[in-house]
């Protein structure tokens, strides 16, 4: 079995992300199997996400909190 190589890495959410936003990308992420853990930090409006580096990459995680914030967010009609 191969030990994971556990990587913090923090996605900036400034300015972007509403609150409720922000909460569909945490269980969004923690949804993956490849995710240990995942903190809010508002403010300044961050994700820090610890993941198994060999198992989902970075470029993976941001993929997946996109496409889950536009595909579920906002779906009454409300602005950002």
């Amino acid at each position: 079995m191969t030990t994971p190589i556990l990587k913090h890495t923090t996605v900036s959410t400034s300015g972007f992300f509403c609150p409720s936003c922000l909460a569909t990308a945490q269980t969004a992420l923690n949804d993956l199997d490849a995710v240990a853990s995942v903190e809010v930090v508002v403010p300044p409006g961050h994700l820090v996400v610890s993941h198994d580096l060999q198992q989902v990459s970075v470029d993976e995680l941001l993929i997946k909190v996109v496409t889950d914030i536009t595909s579920t967010a906002h779906s009454s009609g409300s602005e950002w």
